[in-house]
């Protein structure tokens, strides 16, 4: 009762303890903390950024099952901005986090926001979310850098596309099981990218 009265979130028993008896308690701390509006007492929070690395022995299943309680709960950019505060975010998408770590005029950062906002907003709404459209968005960097990668070593353009999109996605699902009916959507949203920032007006009436 004093805790709720502070604001405060605390982990019952040693925290320590608790993190490794089950390291994804340390994502739902921060997710109860963003929706609660709680702040997360000092002996619960100090271990975030020390066992992170924990969250890599937790199966890739479960963990694409909590990502969608992370960003589908109404408060996904918050609790973005909370998982790269505590270092949690790169054990989920490491290459998103490394893209992000190395952004050319403020894009990745402006790109992700926005969508996470708009998915906030469409929760709001009562409108339906798709996790296909949060990965094609938070991955939509290291993404890019293969295509282009693949470009300036005279590779096609169609094959460009699915290779980068085939390296992208295989190492993301080592991480999150992501379903294959999302991560085929995935990939549709990317190869679109590119008609449509060259629209003909046949492409356009299309």
């Amino acid at each position: 009762v004093e805790d709720l009265k502070r604001g405060v979130l605390r982990l019952i028993g040693e925290p320590m303890l608790r993190y490794r008896e089950d390291p994804v308690r340390m994502l739902r701390a921060v997710r109860f903390a963003v929706k609660l509006g709680l702040r997360i007492d000092t002996a619960s929070e100090q271990p975030l950024t020390e066992l992170g690395g924990l969250l890599e022995q937790i199966s890739p299943a479960r963990l694409f099952d909590e990502t969608l309680k992370l960003f589908h709960g109404g408060m996904a950019l918050q609790t973005f901005e909370a998982l790269r505060h505590y270092e949690l975010f790169a054990r989920l998408f490491p290459q998103a986090d490394a893209a992000l770590a190395h952004q050319h005029a403020g894009f990745p950062n402006t790109l992700v926001g926005q969508a996470l906002a708009n998915t906030d907003l469409r929760v709001a709404e009562d409108k339906p979310v798709t996790p296909a459209f949060l990965v094609a968005a938070l991955l939509w960097e290291p993404y890019e850098q293969h295509y282009q990668e693949l470009l300036s070593r005279g590779v096609a353009e169609h094959d460009a596309e699915n290779l980068a999109a085939d390296t992208v996605i295989s190492q993301q699902v080592a991480r999150l099981a992501i379903p294959r009916r999302f991560t085929q959507m995935t990939r549709e949203i990317w190869h679109l990218q590119q008609r449509l920032a060259h629209p003909t007006p046949r492409r356009a009436r299309k």
